[in-house]
């Protein structure tokens, strides 16, 4: 600064010239914490500040365990992160990188000498082999670290150690080495170069390998294949990626570049020879699907013979048939008919399956193959059906019976109408017939009275008459008595002759009045008999 501040709250004033900042820190692409289990990639002050403050806090926890509190710990924590910084041959690049093992140790009062470490070669691609040379005694035990993973731990040999280049992101790399216990610390910078690496010669149809290292943290990167895009995807936290891509088809031999762009990194493009060739012609397998159709009937009875159809896939194979389920014989084979592709298989059922079912497997083979299928077979004690249907036949019998005698009934009846008919007719007729008898009836009840009056008076008369001539012959009949009297008197033999004559005369009239008597009544009857 041209003119610092008169007071400083680190060591009292400064000069008039010094390097700014006091401590610096990796500032690119620094990995992180982000909510949600997620990482998040940063760069500059915001990414490098965190790494310082981590290292002062270490250093921070350690001086406070020995009481130091305030400005004095303030001061303390300064010391040491200045004093175990490692300086930085640009100036403009700050006063010195912070060492946080450096720093924790000499707070931890831990002496920690320096170890020269030196990496050939320099540069280096992910895979390669690199020999790490240590300023150290042959045996001594020595760990070293190349960005952050262990690449190797025992005893240093003369001559250095050989390592491998793990997956890493490009340009400048830590190689960190402490030996001795750790009291013995030593870096060096190792470049990386990103490298490709791919299969060379793949089958169309196959998966071709790709292994890209030593990119950026999460770069984008397009694979191309020729002109077409085969993938576009980011690298990992250490600017790796790998991917299997399925090789496009060809028809012959074909060469081919594989092209891979780092689409964060703008220029950088790594290439690769791929040779594609058509896959090998394979043997052409017909599969013949051939099967058995089975059909069962409904339900089978004990004691019955039932029937089983094979839909046979062609015509001439032979018919098995044999019991899966229960072990005890439940069905025996009758016979096999054979109607082109279909077999009729008659099965005796001679058994009660535990719980009503039966398994069997029906079979059709020739010389060269068999199919085969299972059926299930529901077997029952008695044919409801069959009774059902005898009741069935036995109802519709009597429902015949019924309608022929309804038939019967209505030809019954349509001659009682006809008769009917008839009988309206006569009916009509005889009322007809009736109304003039009616007529004539009165006709003659008008007849009969007149004549019943005249035959009153002639029976009046009669009557008269009648009364008049027994009167006559009462009084002719004293005068005989008189006579026969005085003839008694004078014909005493004659006594028996008179009493006959008498008699006679008495019977002749009761005859005669009998009579006028029956014909008085026989007219008066007369009118009523008609």
């Amino acid at each position: 600064w041209p003119a610092p501040p008169g007071s400083w709250p680190f060591k009292g004033t400064y000069p008039g010239s010094y390097p700014k900042p006091d401590l610096v820190a990796p500032g690119v692409e620094v990995v992180g914490a982000y909510p949600g289990g997620l990482l998040a990639i940063g760069s500059g002050t915001s990414a490098a500040a965190p790494v310082v403050a981590g290292v002062a806090a270490l250093v921070s926890g350690e001086l406070s365990k020995r009481g130091l509190r305030g400005p004095q710990l303030v001061e303390a924590v300064y010391d040491i992160l200045t004093s175990t910084a490692r300086k930085l041959e640009d100036a403009g690049s700050g006063y010195g990188r912070v060492a946080g093992y450096l720093a924790v140790a000499k707070a931890m009062d831990l002496e920690v000498r320096g170890l020269p470490v030196s990496v050939s070669p320099s540069t280096a691609k992910p895979g390669d082999s690199v020999r790490v040379v240590l300023g150290a005694y042959p045996g001594q035990r020595v760990d070293v670290f190349l960005s952050g993973v262990r690449v190797f731990s025992g005893e240093y040999l003369a001559g250095g150690v050989v390592v491998k280049v793990p997956d890493t992101h490009i340009d400048g790399n830590t190689v960190a080495v402490l030996a001795d216990g750790g009291k013995a610390f030593g870096e060096a910078l190792l470049y990386v170069k990103p490298v490709l690496r791919v299969d060379r010669n793949v089958t169309s149809g196959t998966l071709l390998s790709i292994q890209l290292s030593g990119l950026g943290f999460a770069d984008t990167v397009a694979v191309y294949l020729a002109d077409s895009l085969l993938l576009l995807d980011n690298t990992n936290l250490r600017g790796s990626l790998n991917a299997r891509l399925v090789a496009p088809y060809v028809a012959r031999q074909t060469y081919l570049e594989l092209r891979v762009e780092d689409l964060s990194v703008p220029g950088l493009t790594l290439t690769a020879p791929v040779t594609l060739v058509p896959p090998p012609p394979e043997p052409v397998t017909v599969e013949v699907v051939r099967q058995l159709g089975i059909a069962v009937e409904r339900y089978y009875v004990v004691g019955r013979v039932g029937t089983v159809s094979a839909m046979m896939p062609e015509e001439g194979l032979s018919v098995r048939v044999s019991q899966l389920y229960p072990e005890d014989p439940v069905a025996s084979l009758v016979r096999v008919e054979y109607v082109g592709r279909v077999a009729l298989v008659y099965l005796n059922i001679t058994a009660y399956p535990p719980g009503g079912y039966a398994y069997i497997e029906v079979s059709a083979c020739s010389e060269a193959y068999c199919v085969s299928s299972v059926a299930p077979l529901y077997v029952v004690l008695e044919d409801t059906a069959e009774k059902a249907l005898e009741e069935v036949l036995k109802l519709s019998r009597a429902l015949l019976t019924v309608e022929e005698a309804v038939r019967r009934a209505l030809a019954e009846v349509e001659v009682l109408n006809t008769s009917i008919a008839e009988v309206r007719g006569t009916a009509w007729r005889a009322l007809d017939e009736a109304s003039k008898m009616l007529k004539r009836v009165e006709f003659l009840e008008a007849l009969l009275e007149s004549t019943k009056l005249e035959l009153l008076n002639g029976i009046t008369r009669l009557n008269s008459t009648v009364t008049s001539e027994m009167g006559y012959l009462r009084s002719k009949v004293s005068t005989l008595e008189g006579e026969v009297a005085e003839l008694k008197a004078s014909y005493t033999g004659l006594s028996e002759l008179r009493s006959n004559v008498g008699l006679a005369l008495a019977l002749a009239v009761v005859a005669l009045v009998t009579s006028v008597a029956s014909l008085a009544l026989t007219l008066l009857r007369a009118p009523k008999r008609s």
